[in-house]
C-alpha cells in the first residue's frame, strides 16, 4: 500500500492544495513517505490528523477520535520531508478493548491516534423510572 499524493484542482489564496492519502487497513500501524519542498516555498500550511481508536466489543464504549493539528511551519525548498499518516484501530470480534489508532506526522509535527473505547463490565438491570430534567 502506498500514500496517494494529489493535488487539489481549487485553490486557497492562490496557493495548491496537496493530499496525502493512505489506503492501509485500520490496525495496520502507519504508512509512510516523503515530500520534497518545491523551489520558492517557504511554509507550509497544515492540517493533520491522526487514526482514531475502534469501539470496545459488546456495548462498549466508542473509540476516541485522532488527534488533529494545524498550523503553518516554516520549510527549505528542496528538502524531504517524512510524512506519516496512521489508520485507525481495527474493529475486535472477541471480548476485549477498542484498538487505538496510530499517529500521524509532518515534519515536526505529531498528532496522536485516539483511544480505543472500553469494555462493558457488569451488568444492565432495566427499571421502571423515568428521570425528567425540567428547567423553569
Amino acid at each position: 500500500m502506498a500514500i496517494a499524493e494529489t493535488t487539489d484542482t481549487t485553490t486557497i489564496l492562490n496557493k495548491a492544495i496537496k493530499k496525502f492519502t493512505t489506503d492501509l487497513a485500520a490496525g495496520s500501524g502507519q504508512d509512510t513517505t516523503s515530500w520534497i519542498c518545491p523551489n520558492g516555498v517557504t511554509s507550509v500550511n497544515y492540517l493533520v490528523v491522526a487514526g482514531g481508536g475502534s469501539g470496545g466489543e459488546f456495548n462498549g464504549g466508542g473509540g476516541g477520535s485522532g488527534g488533529l493539528l494545524q498550523g503553518t511551519i516554516a520549510v527549505l525548498p528542496g528538502t524531504s520531508y517524512d510524512i506519516k499518516i496512521g489508520t485507525g484501530g481495527y474493529g475486535v470480534s472477541s471480548p476485549g478493548p477498542g484498538v487505538n489508532g496510530s499517529n500521524s506526522q509532518f515534519f515536526t509535527v505529531i498528532t496522536t491516534g485516539g483511544g480505543g473505547g472500553q469494555v462493558l463490565t457488569g451488568t444492565f438491570e432495566a427499571v421502571g423510572k423515568m428521570w425528567v430534567r425540567v428547567k423553569v
